[in-house]
């Protein structure tokens, strides 16, 4: 599910922490190898860990926003200020009165989407780079290997966003990093 969901849900992780052109530094298994949640991921020192679930839940010292598709969550201090969590209701109006209340001013806003699939349709029209490019796709599903391969080997892997390879003096296997392909093929 990693690599399915976490390709959306990851990418919020690097939006919020501004890493959309990078990454994490660091990739950790769970507490114990063969479960199937507490991998995580560092950047920076912030670590971000997998759970069961469907959705992002970002924490940080004012307070937390719970994120997943179509459905949100904002919350300052034990108060809930602006909730669709639950199916049904105007998602429009409850982003509108979050950030009316809270982000008139922030440094940085979001953007307004029309969907993914618009979204690309004016990108084909006006040649701009779509809400999510190229770059921000791979360096997003880099994230969900690299918590797959902490996963399936149980092992700590460093990692540098700028190079994407293995940190310096790693001594994870290149072969990780692709696969073999079959005869006549290369890339």
């Amino acid at each position: 599910m990693i690599t399915d969901w976490g390709a959306h849900h990851l990418d919020i992780v690097q939006w919020a922490l501004g890493k959309d052109e990078s990454g994490p530094n660091l990739a950790k298994p769970p507490a114990k190898q063969g479960d199937e949640s507490g991998a995580a991921v560092v950047y920076d020192g912030i670590e971000i860990t997998h759970g069961q679930g469907i959705g992002v839940h970002l924490v940080g010292t004012d307070g937390e926003i719970q994120v997943t598709r179509g459905r949100f969550e904002l919350k300052l201090g034990d108060k809930i200020i602006a909730s669709h969590l639950a199916r049904g209701g105007n998602l429009g109006k409850e982003l509108d009165k979050a950030e009316e209340g809270y982000l008139k001013d922030a440094k940085v806003k979001l953007y307004r989407s029309p969907g993914h699939v618009r979204d690309f349709l004016n990108c084909i029209k006006s040649r701009k780079q779509p809400i999510t490019n190229a770059i921000v796709g791979s360096r997003s599903i880099n994230v969900a290997h690299l918590m797959n391969l902490a996963y399936h080997h149980h092992t700590e892997i460093p990692w540098n966003p700028e190079t994407n390879t293995f940190a310096k003096g790693s001594k994870h296997p290149e072969a990780w990093l692709g696969r073999s392909y079959r005869d006549k093929w290369k890339i």
